[in-house]
């Protein structure tokens, strides 16, 4: 199709289009028609629809990924990198084809980017396909993953919001000229995506159910995008109007300013990616790898964008830079305390702190966007800022940090751009003396809340608020510019010494999974093993007590009962499996004869718990490693190729305090019954702050015809500082009530939930059995 030169010109400068609605014709035009609203529902009818099926797509694909790798926070944040890195491709197409093609020529490209993923679809994700690339570790296993799997759709979607804005901006339509509030738009169009998938989607729909419907909404975007090209080939504005708008940045600029307005974009769009995949991380670790806790993060970095973004933001900009301070110092003092309780308390706090953090930057990137023939360019130096922000914590931060510290430094980052004239430079110049109160009153406050741990009662409630004295102070100095240093001070002491923490860390590890971290407690003769912020086992250092099992599995509480209730059941095989390895705790209980095999996902554990320097559980109960089998990797992957016959088989899975959803589903239990014998015992360890998982082994159980009871382990007054034993939920399930009838009557019946559903490999939602 044939266009005039005035339209072609039009198309390299469009910023500007005619104030009233076109009902005439004009020279070198085509006959006009009243296409206002149409263009403008028909643009943003499009640009919504391909943003809720690109944010249906992240959690309904990493949902998919999860189970291959173990089910760990860090699946979720590894996604995130890699959708970060295609929208980025996706912006950088948009950008080159508006810099080189005609008009004809984009609307045919993007005719054949738009209709390749229609032959890939539904997206679907073999697990035989994930293990291809096992060699690889685990976050290169799931880039690749991700990219044969769902990288084509997810990277054709990615192209339109540029695309679709810079069509938008060369027409004769409503809001020509200033085309931004079609990324509000599309903005929205993410966040009811996010809103819908764990409320609506995740509860009623199996995952192949909802890649048929995203298959068909493909296909209805694809029409839209259709119906966009011949509008945008058929009413171009014949009128040049090139002169930047006064709320727009003036593109005519030194090459110098013009790289210093690049790097600001950067810094601005780098910030709040790293801050989401941060905090995302920071939630994940404590409760469960489940979307909803995905998607929360991502719907307030997405609500910061929709409202910057509209023509007349409902939030002023200068309310979120006061207003911001205030939400870092309460985070910055949960951070450092490690305060995690109440979680009705604690997350809001940490999502609208987050939320004030990505308004204040999305704020500064919108007073600083040029006009809109830079549109693409915006976008594409945005999208550079995102995948750096994201690559830098997920990707880099745990191969060079050995401890989590990404997230207090992300919120120092956020402050920092309180001074758009100078995000770095120029606040290090007085940031020592103001750093110095906070410092000083931090290492006191901390030496007094550590020695208040050994103080009586009365005298730890005088000093339980002593690490909040640094924080007010830091607060008072919230209007200089070295805020976010001082702040990020006060936040060290927290990150690097833990108030909670008691004794020399021994050996820290961090990869992947997380990270572990062994301490011993000289005044209590204990070495314990931690992961992130959940204790995970412990030993005596005290002769013949360092064979006792300790913390969750003490022989009184209910470990003890169901390997007591094992010894007198001679029918039932020598073999016992353990998912979950631990300190290796569960070895004290291991007789002559048995075999045992433990599954674990992280090899860290593994040298942990091999390591007689550390712990002597399996030691100690396997001389010599004989009878003693330890296999690496995600145990609903290993256990297939076991040839099994266990007679009890104890799930003790846990990335910190989250329980991996892929070893609590119908499947998952089927394939653990098919390897043990016909009167085996399944021992679940479900201690958990948040999520009870009670009703989802209960509906299983009745599913599948198990017996399952359940029991709560309370401890007793003094109990903890004399023995080191601490209060835990298990839940045992068998095939033959026989074997659970020797069990104490403290185990009792655990019934289903009425209308509860269980979870399987393609239906499982966390928010109905959560805790707050």
């Amino acid at each position: 199709m044939h266009e005039s030169a005035t339209e072609a010109a039009q198309d390299s400068n469009p910023r500007t289009s005619l104030p009233a609605p076109l009902m005439r014709e004009m020279p070198g035009a085509r006959p006009a028609v009243p296409v206002n609203a149409v263009l403008s529902g028909l643009f943003g009818a499009a640009l919504l629809s391909s943003a809720f099926l690109l944010f249906c797509i992240e959690p309904m694909v990493a949902k998919m990924l999860m189970p291959a790798l173990g089910g760990v926070p860090a699946v979720w944040n590894t996604c995130l990198v890699f959708f970060q890195g295609t929208l980025l491709a996706g912006y950088l197409l948009a950008f080159a084809s508006s810099k080189s093609l005609r008009p004809w020529a984009q609307v045919l490209l993007q005719a054949v980017v738009i209709g390749a993923p229609l032959f890939s679809m539904p997206i679907l994700i073999d697990p035989r396909l994930t293990q291809r690339f096992a060699g690889f570790g685990p976050m290169l296993q799931a880039f690749a993953t991700l990219a044969l799997s769902a990288g084509m759709p997810f990277l054709a979607l990615s192209t339109l919001a540029p695309t679709l804005q810079r069509w938008y901006a060369a027409m004769r339509a409503p809001g020509a000229s200033d085309p931004y509030f079609l990324y509000a738009a599309s903005n929205l169009g993410s966040l009811a995506a996010l809103v819908a998938y764990p409320v609506v989607i995740e509860p009623y729909l199996g995952l192949h159910e909802q890649t048929s419907l995203l298959r068909i909404g493909y296909a209805v975007l694809a029409v839209l995008i259709g119906a966009c090209a011949v509008a945008r080939l058929n009413f171009a504005s014949p009128v040049d109007c090139s002169a930047p708008r006064a709320q727009f940045v003036a593109s005519a600029a030194p090459s110098g300013v013009r790289r210093k307005e690049r790097a600001r974009w950067v810094f601005l769009s780098a910030v709040p990616s790293a801050y989401l995949v941060a905090v995302t991380g920071h939630l994940t670790t404590d409760v469960a790898p489940a979307p909803f806790l995905w998607v929360l993060p991502l719907a307030a970095y997405l609500v910061s964008v929709v409202l910057v973004f509209l023509s007349i933001p409902p939030i002023r900009h200068a309310w979120a830079a006061r207003l911001f301070p205030l939400l870092a110092t309460v985070s910055a003092y949960l951070i450092a305390t490690g305060v995690a309780e109440p979680l009705a308390f604690v997350l809001p706090t940490h999502l609208l702190t987050f939320f004030g953090g990505c308004l204040l930057c999305h704020g500064e990137l919108v007073r600083t966007r040029p006009d809109p023939q830079r549109l693409n360019e915006f976008y594409v130096w945005m999208s550079v800022g995102g995948f750096m922000g994201g690559v830098a914590v997920a990707v880099v931060a745990p191969q060079v940090l050995p401890v989590s510290i990404e997230y207090p430094i992300c919120l120092v980052l956020a402050l920092i751009a309180r001074a758009p004239a100078s995000p770095i430079g120029g606040a290090h110049r007085k940031w020592s003396w103001a750093a110095a109160p906070p410092l000083s009153i931090l290492a006191g406050a901390l030496t007094l809340a550590r020695l208040s741990l050994h103080l009586p009662i009365p005298a730890r409630l005088a000093l339980a608020l002593a690490p909040a004295v640094p924080f007010l102070v830091c607060y008072a100095l919230r209007r200089r510019a070295d805020f976010g240093w001082c702040l990020g001070a006060a936040m060290l002491g927290g990150a690097i010494l833990p108030v909670s923490q008691v004794g020399q860390v021994l050996f820290r590890a961090r990869n992947f999974f997380g990270v572990v971290r062994v301490e011993r407690d000289a005044e209590l003769h204990l070495t314990r093993i931690t992961h992130g912020t959940t204790l995970h086992g412990s030993q005596s250092l005290a002769g013949a007590q360092r064979t006792e099992p300790l913390t969750y599995y003490s022989r009184r509480g209910p470990a003890g009962d169901v390997f007591a209730a094992y010894a007198t059941l001679p029918a039932l095989p020598r073999h016992v499996g353990v998912i979950g390895l631990g300190a290796g705790t569960l070895a004290a209980y291991a007789l002559p004869g048995q075999a045992w095999t433990f599954f674990e996902i992280n090899p860290a554990v593994v040298r942990i718990a091999m390591a007689p320097a550390f712990f002597t559980f399996l030691s100690d109960a396997f001389p010599g490693g004989k009878n003693l089998r330890i296999v690496i990797g995600d145990a609903r992957v290993q256990i297939a190729s076991e040839p099994g016959d266990y007679g009890v088989l104890v799930i003790d899975a846990f990335s910190s305090d989250a329980i991996p959803v892929h070893l609590v589903t119908e499947e998952a239990v089927a394939s653990y019954a098919g390897k043990m014998a016909p009167s085996g015992i399944i021992l679940w360890h479900v201690s958990n702050r948040h999520v009870n998982l009670g009703p989802v082994l209960a509906a299983i159980g009745a599913a599948q015809g198990w017996f399952t009871l359940g029991r709560r382990d309370f401890l007793h007054p003094g109990e903890r500082r004399t023995q080191d034993v601490n209060a835990s939920c298990w839940i045992v399930m068998s095939r033959d009530r026989e074997s659970l009838a020797s069990l104490p009557n403290t185990w009792q019946p655990v019934n289903p939930r009425p209308g509860f559903r269980s979870w399987t490999d393609d239906r499982s939602s966390v928010l109905p059995v959560l805790s707050l």
